[in-house]
């Protein structure tokens, strides 16, 4: 199991050159690295004495060292260099990376696929989600929502002081992320996890809404915790 990951010389996908990366999920250590470039400065330099003779001899000599190793677009990079690792893993590692992690985004996972690094040996790749990038994503739409300014059905904003603020859109972001990795081995009780933070987290005292909340007295819950205390 590996993740991979891209990064460019500059912002924007408009860059020239790009670095791929792959990581082993129980390592976590780096197991291959790749350069794509489409830009080589010598072919530019060259470019002014296209079809010469000292062009022609140059060539000969210049097509196995040529830094530009890529056509296409810079966000194509990422892909094309991650399929790349995965088909030269069998030669030089002698091993299979049989499951990929990546963003939902992503579609380097489809890339990998259809380019069938391990058909010959029956192995398909499959694709695990990053809890990393699905709770930043969470956070993400969350925001977009309050600076688009959506009203809710009490004809308020979505955001403003004791309603979506970016505080709590931290929290809920910190939860979600914490409800997934905590139930990874039940989807039911992963989806319970989630709407109980929801609930905790818009509590309030003149509508609490803590009864999904755990109801013993070491309880991360306070109001629950207060309650089995006798405290409440």
């Amino acid at each position: 199991m590996v993740s991979g990951d891209g990064t460019w010389r500059k912002r924007g996908f408009s860059s020239l050159y790009g670095v791929q990366t792959l990581i082993g999920n129980k390592t976590k250590q780096v197991l291959d690295v790749n350069v794509k470039s489409s830009y080589c400065q010598e072919c530019q330099v060259w470019e002014s004495k296209l079809g010469t003779p000292e062009w022609v001899d140059w060539l000969d000599s210049h097509i196995g060292n040529c830094q530009a190793n890529y056509e296409g677009s810079a966000g194509g990079m990422e892909p094309a260099g991650v399929l790349e690792m995965f088909c030269r893993s069998k030669e030089k590692y002698s091993v299979f990376y049989t499951g990929y992690i990546g963003d939902g985004d992503s579609k380097t996972h489809k890339h990998v696929c259809d380019g069938k690094p391990y058909v010959e040996d029956g192995i398909e790749v499959r694709k695990l989600e990053c809890v990393g990038h699905v709770q930043k994503r969470v956070g993400g739409n969350l925001r977009k929502m309050k600076k688009e300014g959506i009203v809710c059905a009490d004809r308020k904003k979505l955001g403003g002081q004791g309603r979506l603020t970016d505080a709590v859109i931290n929290d809920l972001q910190m939860w979600y992320g914490n409800a997934i990795r905590a139930h990874t081995e039940s989807v039911e009780d992963m989806e319970n996890a989630i709407w109980t933070s929801f609930h905790h987290i818009f509590s309030s005292d003149d509508h609490p809404s803590h009864d999904r909340c755990p109801k013993w007295e070491e309880s991360w819950c306070k109001y629950q915790k207060a309650k089995a205390n006798g405290k409440h």
